[in-house]
Parts: structure tokens; sequence; C-alpha cells
């Protein structure tokens, strides 16, 4: 990988390791969901081509980017809607990261990065515009906090993944030939995965130190493989959940990129999904987004 400053991604302290869990969801048993709320729509709760999805951890709310409907829209983990905001500064939101007091949002529509205060949903900042410079963006995607607290912004139609602080501060840029329109971007505490797409959608891991070890999870035809795809996640166990666009199926592997299981169909009923996109992990339930008529929001544990 090729940086300006070539800084590494990690700064390894004691605080920084995540201490081993003692549990696995048991992801053969998320076959339906305790909870499917939504649908296609522009009324309070409902979402157009909703994308990338956060959690608070502290009061579990889920913030979800409405993006054609320009807004964040948040949720409880029950289900029920609690608040809902955007104005003329989001156009096509994309990615949304909660991180301490801030809500972090990627804007596709105006290729841009905001900053809000969780606390009252006030926008603090607002950074970039388009182009391919080094404080500009083309169509930035689901953002990531690394280890060391700084964003990852992956840059899609620049081929790279932009640094900044969170304070959006630009601190760097990241490239690698393999890095073509990377969409989403996650860290463990030994590795970074970015998920690019192209045509040949694929996860490639790099060590915190930016040298790329392997890549995982190519495109194919068999169900070991994936399809279309522009969201994961990990879990606690560093386990890979990749939203596979073409199957209609959560799909999970191993760290190493074996297939452990699937999760879904295509359908619009309760746990299936149609065209599934944002997906996080919480307290060992599954929050899956997709393009459904209805229950759009999917809940599984």
């Amino acid at each position: 990988m090729t940086s300006r400053n070539a800084s590494p991604v990690w700064e390894r302290s004691p605080q920084n390791e995540i201490p081993p869990t003692t549990t696995i969801p048991n992801y053969s048993a998320f076959q339906q969901p305790i909870v499917a709320v939504g649908k296609i729509g522009s009324a309070r709760g409902e979402f157009n081509w909703p994308r990338g999805v956060s959690i608070e951890t502290e009061s579990g709310h889920i913030y979800v980017a409405d993006r054609k409907n320009s807004r964040i829209q948040i949720f409880s983990q029950t289900g029920d809607l609690v608040n809902i905001f955007g104005d003329q500064h989001l156009n096509k939101p994309w990615g949304v990261l909660i991180h301490q007091d801030n809500i972090y949002v990627t804007d596709t529509g105006h290729h841009t990065i905001l900053q809000y205060r969780l606390s009252d949903l006030t926008m603090i900042k607002l950074v970039g515009s388009q182009g391919s410079g080094s404080e500009e963006f083309d169509s930035p995607k689901q953002l990531a906090i690394s280890p060391n607290q700084h964003l990852y912004v992956p840059d899609h139609n620049n081929n790279r993944i932009q640094i900044m602080t969170t304070n959006l501060e630009f601190k760097d840029s990241l490239r690698h030939e393999s890095m073509t329109q990377p969409v989403d971007v996650k860290f463990s505490n030994k590795e970074m995965f970015v998920l690019s797409t192209n045509n040949n959608p694929c996860i490639h891991v790099f060590t915190l130190s930016g040298e790329k070890s392997r890549s995982l999870v190519t495109r194919g035809s068999s169900g070991m493989q994936i399809g279309k795809a522009y969201f994961f996640c990990l879990d606690e166990r560093d386990n890979i959940l990749i939203s596979d666009c073409e199957a209609n199926q959560i799909k999970v592997f191993s760290p190493e990129g074996d297939l452990l299981h699937t999760i879904g169909q295509r359908g619009h009923e309760a746990g299936m999904f149609d065209y599934p996109v944002g997906i996080t992990t919480h307290n060992n339930k599954c929050i899956c987004l997709s393009n459904n008529q209805k229950f759009v929001l999917q809940i599984f544990s």
C-alpha cells in the first residue's frame, strides 16, 4: 500500500487491545428476525434506497442513511422510530458512523463528509467537494474509525481511502493497486479489511502497518463466493458478514474466508431480502437493511 506519509495505521497500546469475547452468535438460528419494520416511501419511518447503518452502543439506537430521502433516521432496538434529521446540506447520504459524541455521514450527492453532535443532532462541520485533490472526494462511501482514532473514508471513484482526524482534518490517503472503487472498510485489532467493487468484488486485508496480506471472498457463482456487494461488517470474532446484493443473502465467512452460514433468500417477507445493503452487529444481534417493499430494517438474534 502506498501513502503520502506512509504513517502506520495502528499505534499499539494496552487500551487498543480488544479482549476476546466468550460467545459467538448462532448464525444458523438467524432465520426469522426478532424485529422487521419499514417499507418503501418518504413518510416518517419509511425508506427510499437506504444504505449505511450504525449503532450508538449506549442507547442501542440504530442510525440509518435513508439515501434518496436525504435524511438519517434513528430507530430503537424494538424498531420504533426515535428521530429524523437532515437539511439542505444532506443530499443522498451513504455512510453513517457513530463515534463518541459524534455522528459522521458521507454524502454522495455533494461529495462531502458531515459531522453532527450526537446529543442534539446539530451539524458541527462539513468538508469536501467533488474532485480528485487531497481534500476532495468522488462518491465517498461507508467510513470507519481506526484503532488509533482516525476516520477512514473510502473515496470510491478516486480509488483510495482518505484518512482524517475525528475533527475532519485531512491527514493522509492510502492507495493500492488492488483497491479499486472501495466501498467499505472495517478494522479488527490486527488488520484492516477493505471491500472493493469494480467488476470483481473482493475483500482485501491489510496489516495495521499498511501492507497487504491477502484477499478474501472474491466474486463468483459458487455459494462460497459473493456477487455484488457494497457493505460488510465484522463480528467480535472477526467473522465477516457480507450483504450479497445478487444472492439476496447475508453471507457469513470466517476470518480465513471460509463460508460459515447464509441468512435469508430473495423476497419481501420477514427473513427475506431484496438487494441487502447496510449491515452491522451489536450484542449478538445482526442489523440488516435491504430494499424490500416492506420489512426494510430487520434485526436477527
